[in-house]
């Protein structure tokens, strides 16, 4: 490494003046060979100081970013693939705001997985609840079918002792004709309810989700929601179930 370049400040007269421009003159011409970034085919071991900086251009038309060093020149490299340079369509560049919805949307189209990562929706400005590690998707629930009373989900997320962070699980009466609304509801703790069992048993075991329901005079669902004036317990037979994990 050179050491600093000292200039006489202490100036008298004309040719003064002009060694001290000179010294400038010279310095500058170092820092420009340095900065000297002209696309170049060829790369030449021996030309270039310590702390130049080139581009090289390859036959596919592709520019590289080389640095000098005391023991020669250097290819900034992420992993095993050298850092290639790209054209910006403009010189001011924002990154767009997305919201958890495009963010999935784009998942799906590109089978990644930036939503499950995300708890900020950027484009509402508030902070969301992680995706969910494992969706088994709505799945038929009937007590009174032998295949469809017991389901086995595998969701192959490696949990520790077979214990998630959390866990819900939906349910949704689109199956059967009662009274109460076809929306959304969480499934309450399996159990005697108005004189009725009702319930679905989740159980987490060897990686693998257990789901059952009963059979004969147990119930898939209870709710003492009801359309209309006045609340009662209404129960079901069948409808869908969806179990939501985080890891």
């Amino acid at each position: 490494m050179s050491g600093k370049t000292s200039i006489n400040t202490n100036v008298k007269d004309t040719p003064d003046i002009q060694r001290a421009l000179e010294t400038i003159k010279i310095e500058l011409d170092k820092l420009k060979e340095k900065l000297e970034v002209t696309p170049e085919v060829v790369e030449d071991e021996t030309v270039g100081q310590v702390g130049s900086i080139r581009i090289i251009k390859n036959t596919n038309n592709e520019s590289f970013f080389e640095i000098k060093s005391e023991d020669g020149w250097k290819k900034p490299m992420l992993g095993e693939t050298q850092i290639t340079l790209k054209k910006l369509t403009s010189n001011i560049k924002s990154l767009e705001k997305k919201s958890i919805d495009e963010l999935e949307t784009e998942d799906s189209d590109t089978d990644s997985d930036t939503a499950k990562k995300t708890i900020y929706d950027e484009k509402a400005g508030k902070f969301v609840l992680p995706r969910p590690d494992y969706d088994s998707g709505w799945f038929d629930v009937d007590r009174d079918d032998a295949a469809k009373r017991q389901y086995t989900l595998t969701h192959n997320l490696n949990l520790t002792d077979d214990m998630p962070t959390h866990w819900v699980i939906y349910f949704r009466d689109v199956q059967s004709s009662t009274e109460f609304p076809n929306g959304v509801y969480r499934v309450p703790d399996w159990g005697a309810h108005s004189s009725s069992w009702a319930g679905i048993s989740v159980c987490f075991i060897n990686q693998k989700i257990e789901v059952s329901c009963g059979n004969s005079s147990y119930y898939v669902f209870y709710t003492a929601q009801k359309d209309g004036d006045g609340i009662s317990h209404q129960h079901v037979t069948r409808g869908d179930a969806r179990i939501l994990v985080w890891k």
